[in-house]
């Protein structure tokens, strides 16, 4: 256990390079009750398709075609209600699913020192693969390993203090070494005073460094009252580059509550635009304007123009109706409400994009 520890703790410094797996690796893709899989012979790990909902609508029908370039992979996958959809992943990150998968299997029948060490080798494939790192804690720490735990979490923050910090605030399996003075150093030094409950539906929050952007996608079920779920979302100011989506259960709302804190989040309102809803053929789904720029939704697709030129495009959910947008902190919040129905279900969740501007033509 000690050797296996100190070589993830190099991997994850970045003092050696991640394992490689076999070139022979035959790993294939399927799906199964409108999930994602990567199978290696009998072993099988899921992929998360973000735009997907089975938890929702059991019959979500999805296929796959996969694409492998040496190292890497290329996966177009399809669902009936969100379109397709591309994902990238290397031969190294779907092994570090795989091993994941494994070492799940044994928590369940809580072989802790097993299950770490299956983890650990997810995260030498795959040292960004942050999810494995906070398990692989929790498997140290069930199996009586507490500075190992604490010294993989510390470890692991160095690739992604965002995730470290946030899971050790909200999952009770971490509460025993929560208090850690080497993971309350990781917290921001100054405490955020946003909470869940200001988080409104026109209210976002950002980090007291302005680096760092947060809401909550809060995704309603319309056929039952228990099969929806939210989602933490933290987005990168600059780039507006999603950097983490963390899904969280009623029960842990004061979890979520502290990791806002520990990350010095502080809400701010937004001074929102009501897009319209043109009802003529051949016109954008939303349209509005936010001072001098135009902003249009349409067919899952943000288009921000100034002056006649386009200016930022992102991308939003295919079934729209409604939405509002608003200037703040040097770029654009667009929310589009999607309502997904038609034979995908019955959902809807209010679909929240960060665009950072830059100078608009003169």
């Amino acid at each position: 256990m000690r050797a296996l520890v100190l070589l993830l703790l190099s991997v994850l410094a970045g003092n050696e390079a991640r394992a490689a797996p076999s070139a022979s690796a035959a790993l294939r893709f399927e799906t199964k009750d409108g999930y994602l899989y990567v199978r290696r012979g009998k072993a099988r790990a899921r992929i998360d398709v973000e735009e997907a909902h089975p938890d929702m609508y059991s019959d979500l029908s999805m296929d796959v075609t996969a694409k492998a370039d040496g190292p890497n992979w290329t996966l177009r996958v399809g669902t009936n209600c969100q379109g397709n959809k591309t994902m990238e992943w290397t031969t190294a990150a779907l092994e570090a699913r795989l091993e994941s998968a494994a070492a799940a299997a044994l928590v369940r029948h809580k072989q802790w020192d097993g299950a770490a060490a299956g983890y650990a080798r997810a995260v030498v494939l795959d040292p960004s693969y942050g999810q494995a790192a906070t398990d692989l804690a929790i498997a140290q720490l069930k199996g009586g390993h507490r500075p190992e735990a604490i010294a993989t979490l510390v470890a692991a923050a160095a690739r992604d203090r965002i995730w470290v910090v946030a899971r050790v605030a909200i999952d009770r399996a971490l509460a025993p070494i929560a208090s850690a003075p080497e993971l309350r150093a990781l917290a921001a030094k100054a405490p955020g005073h946003a909470r869940l409950a200001k988080l409104g539906r026109q209210g976002v929050a950002f980090s007291n460094d302005g680096k760092l952007i947060a809401w909550v996608r809060d995704v309603q079920n319309m056929m039952s009252e228990e099969g929806g779920y939210a989602e933490l979302r933290v987005a990168d100011v600059a780039a507006g580059r999603l950097l983490t989506r963390m899904r969280f259960r009623d029960a842990e709302d004061k979890g979520v509550d502290r990791a806002l804190a520990d990350l010095g989040f502080d809400v701010e309102k937004v001074a929102a635009r009501e897009l319209d809803r043109p009802q003529r053929d051949k016109q954008p789904d939303l349209i509005g304007f936010v001072d001098d720029i135009r902003v249009t939704v349409q067919a899952g697709r943000i288009r921000l123009s100034a002056k006649g030129q386009s200016i930022a495009q992102a991308r939003t959910g295919m079934e729209v109706d409604g939405g509002w947008a608003g200037k703040v902190r040097g770029g654009m919040l667009v929310v589009a409400s999607v309502n997904i129905g038609d034979g995908c279900g019955a959902w809807a969740y209010d679909d929240v994009v960060w665009i950072p501007l830059k100078a608009a033509p003169p």
